[in-house]
C-alpha cells in the first residue's frame, strides 16, 4: 500500500486533532494557512506534495483544492486521533511513514514525532513548523 513517489515530491505532515487547542502540553497549534502557503509554494515551484494527516477532513480539503498535484493515502475510513491506536490505525500510520520517507523533504508540526522516522530512514531534510 506504500505509494511510489517521484523525486520531485515534498512531504507534509499536518498533526492537528489532539494538538488543536491543547496548550497544557506545550503542543503548537499551527494554523492551516501556514501549511497551505507551503503547499502552494511547493506546487508553484513544480513539485508534487504528499500530505499525511491524522484528520481526514484536512486531507480532503487540500486534495480538492490541489487535485493531481497533491497525493494522500486513503485510509478507507474517517480517521481521527481516536482511531490511530487500533491495529488498522497503526498499520495505516506505518504505510504513511514508509511513503513519507520517499519524499525529498518533509515539513511537519514541530512537536509531533511522526515525521522523524521517515526523515531518518530516508535521510531527508525535516523542516519544523510552529
Amino acid at each position: 500500500r506504500v505509494i511510489t513517489l517521484d523525486d520531485n515530491t515534498t512531504g507534509v505532515h499536518i498533526r492537528r486533532t489532539d494538538f488543536v487547542g491543547n496548550t497544557t502540553d506545550g503542543r503548537p497549534q499551527v494554523d492551516l494557512s501556514i501549511y497551505e502557503d507551503i503547499i502552494f509554494k511547493e506546487i508553484q515551484s513544480g513539485k508534487k506534495v504528499y500530505l499525511c494527516s491524522d484528520e481526514a477532513e484536512v486531507k480532503k480539503t487540500f486534495k480538492e483544492k490541489y487535485g493531481q498535484h497533491l497525493f494522500t493515502y486513503d485510509f478507507g475510513y474517517s480517521e481521527d486521533y481516536q482511531s490511530t491506536g487500533s491495529e488498522q490505525g497503526v498499520t495505516d500510520a506505518l504505510v504513511e511513514i514508509l511513503t513519507l520517507k520517499n519524499t525529498s523533504k518533509i515539513y511537519h508540526t514541530k512537536t509531533s514525532s511522526f515525521a522523524y522516522l521517515p526523515a531518518v530512514w530516508g535521510n531527508i531534510e525535516l523542516i519544523s513548523l510552529k
